[in-house]
Order: C-alpha cells, then structure tokens, then sequence
C-alpha cells in the first residue's frame, strides 16, 4: 500500500518540483521578497526606498529613451554651486592654479547666461558676460603676478587663452540675436576681450616678424637732448 502511494503522488511531486524550479516562479519570489524588505525599510525609516527595479519591464524606460532621459534632467546651476565656484577662484593666488580654477567657473557662467538669454532676460546674460570677462582679467594678472615669462612657462597662458576664445565667440554670437537695446554692454566685453586676446598672443609670442614689441609700462621716455647752439663765426 505504502508503494501505491508513493507512486500516486510522484506526478505531483514532479509538478511541484518543475513550478518551484521556473524562471517566472523564481522572479516572482524574488520580487515578493524585495517589495517585502522594502516596505520594511520605508516603514522603519519613513522614507520610501522601494527601487524601480520592482517595476515591470514595460514600466521601465527603454535604452532608447534614455538619451531624452539625460538631457530633460540636465538644469541650470545653482546660485550656491556658481557662488561657492566663484569663491574657490576668488582664493586662489597662483596664476597657473586660477586659470584652471577658470575652466570650471567659466562652464557654470555660460550655461547661467544661456538660461537667462532663452528666458529673454538679456539684462542678466549682460551682467554674466561681465564677469566672465572679469575673472578672465584677474586670471591673466595673477599670471602676470607669479609666471611672467610666458615663453618659458607657456601652459597658463595657452589655458587662458582658450578660455579667452570661448568667451570671444559667446559674446559675438549673442551680439547676432540680442535686442539693440542691450548690445553696448556686450560690445564693451567684446573689446576688452580682443584686447586680453591680443596682450596673451603678445605674450606668448613676443618677438613676431614684422611687429614691434608693446612698450612697458616701467620704461619711461627719456629725457631728449639738448639743441645745440650754432657757433658765430
């Protein structure tokens, strides 16, 4: 009797055995389980820590949409993150650790000034063009300060130079679209801008064919000589 039953209930067991084995059986334990701790977890902290992966595959966003994803997320800067960035520039004394305390800096203004300019607030993208070319000046006078031979040290200067690029192309691309209204102020950092363009090429390239060299600022006229007196004969 006892091998009768045993051989009755081994179809069953073998069914038993192939549904506790399966792939969507072992998903759906597993998901149990997560959503389990989970609820234990949110319930302990207050907080809800379920993860997206507990979500079914059609609710999960594709690779496909991921791009969208990314760029939707990206935001404007925020006043503490450009003012403390600002701060850390502000700190720095050394010319060559400055321009790259610039790098950073100058990324956070343009994309500042380029949220101001889609929201037509041209008055702000102003403001952020003038200090960019502030910070520009300051970077390229603690150069001067701590490295002034920029032929034996070129790597700031070279640096600085390159942000000076940028900066030239985001003021002349404004000046294409802003109200007339608003570009004086623009076209002042513009000139100020190619003229710390043409002082770092100068600096960098002191003794070019064909140009004289700028004069310093510590050389001083001398005095011119005295006429002379004809002699009577």
């Amino acid at each position: 009797m006892a091998i009768e039953r045993v051989f009755l209930a081994f179809p069953f067991l073998v069914v038993l055995g192939a549904l506790l084995l399966s792939p969507s059986y072992c998903r759906a334990s597993h998901d149990i389980a997560g959503l389990q701790s989970c609820l234990d977890a949110s319930s302990s902290t207050g907080f809800s820590l379920c993860s997206d992966d507990l979500r079914s595959e059609s609710e999960r966003p594709s690779i496909s949409e991921w791009p969208l994803i990314l760029a939707t997320s990206t935001t404007v800067p925020a006043a503490d993150d450009l003012d403390a960035l600002q701060a850390r520039f502000d700190r720095e004394t050394d010319g060559g650790q400055k321009v790259k305390a610039l790098k950073q800096l100058a990324e956070a203004l343009v994309q500042r000034e380029r949220e101001a300019s889609r929201a037509g607030d041209y008055s702000t993208v102003g403001l952020t063009l003038e200090k960019y070319r502030d910070n520009i000046k300051a970077a390229f006078e603690a150069l001067k300060r701590t490295h002034p031979n920029a032929v034996k040290k070129p790597g700031g200067y070279k640096r600085l130079e390159f942000e000076n690029q940028k900066a030239m192309r985001e003021v002349r691309d404004l000046l294409l679209t802003v109200p007339e209204e608003y570009k004086p102020p623009l076209q002042i950092v513009q000139t100020d801008l190619l003229a710390i363009e043409n002082d770092l090429l100068h600096a960098l390239f002191p003794d070019r064919p064909g140009e004289k060299p700028l004069p310093s600022q510590t050389d001083k006229p001398g005095p011119s000589p005295a006429p002379q007196e004809e002699k009577q004969p």
